[in-house]
């Protein structure tokens, strides 16, 4: 984040085009997610666009959810400090299971702390699973601030090898976030692309996928798994995998949590 909703320091811590995204048996039901009609948005995002999307199978049950950037805004965003744009995921009628509410996104012109891991300008893009009320009134001018931001999750229901910073160091209308030691920048890689996990008071309450300007024009392919936990806090269908693409027809940058399986 940027101003006030900056990430803090995590001191000391070591889209192929969207119609092939369906998990198997879902490709028959849906041609891809641009067939949804209640999409969420378009936001505004510098001179472009920005909208989510839920794909579902046959049985309604959910396979995909993402985020759709069109190309003017990734050509036009730099120049501005930061945007922050909160989007609901579309409501489909009978949709069974989601564990998600809405994206939280955010431009980040300068980066963020610690700048010589996060210095670069990027997007966070935060699927959250509490609503944009619950967010937002994650706030430093509550007592228990601090208290409550850092609290974290028993280990069974964070990824092994994902850590906290050193400090607690909380980040309004966010929460804290945990960050994989095993990730290529605590190996001397550059920072491309890195997935968080984060939450709130003692729960996990977001994914998020953080990636770099430069990576989104290069306009590359990346597909990665999704370290689970052992548990989860609540029952319904999670991504095991998340993708970050380009497709040329539509002229948009996609982030894509997919591959959902349901957990008890």
């Amino acid at each position: 984040m940027t101003g006030m909703n900056m990430k803090r320091p995590l001191r000391g811590l070591a889209l192929a085009a969207i119609a092939g995204l369906m998990s198997a048996g879902a490709a028959d039901a849906h041609d891809g997610p641009h067939d949804v009609p209640d999409a969420g948005g378009p936001f505004a995002i510098g001179k472009g666009t920005a909208h989510t999307w839920v794909v579902t199978d046959a049985e309604n049950r959910p396979t995909a959810i993402g985020v759709s950037i069109s190309a003017d805004a990734i050509s036009s965003v730099s120049g501005t400090s930061s945007i922050d744009v909160s989007m609901p995921l579309p409501e489909k009628a009978g949709i069974s299971g989601l564990a998600f509410d809405h994206v939280y996104l955010n431009w980040n012109e300068h980066g963020h702390p610690p700048e010589n891991l996060f210095g670069v300008p990027h997007f966070d893009v935060h699927f959250y699973m509490t609503d944009a009320a619950a967010r937002e009134a994650i706030s430093p001018a509550a007592p228990d601030f601090m208290e409550k931001g850092g609290r974290y999750p028993p280990a069974e229901f964070v990824p092994a090898g994902y850590a906290p910073p050193p400090t607690p160091d909380p980040v309004p209308q966010m929460g804290f976030h945990l960050t994989d030691t095993a990730s290529d920048i605590f190996q001397g890689k550059p920072f491309t692309e890195v997935f968080i996990y984060g939450g709130w008071d003692g729960r996990i309450t977001f994914l998020e996928p953080m990636i770099t300007l430069a990576m989104l024009e290069s306009r590359a392919t990346v597909v990665r798994e999704i370290k689970q936990p052992a548990r989860y806090s609540s029952p319904g269908y999670y991504p095991t995998q998340y993708r970050i693409a380009y497709d040329d027809a539509l002229a948009e940058h996609q982030v894509v949590l997919e591959n959902f399986i349901w957990r008890d």
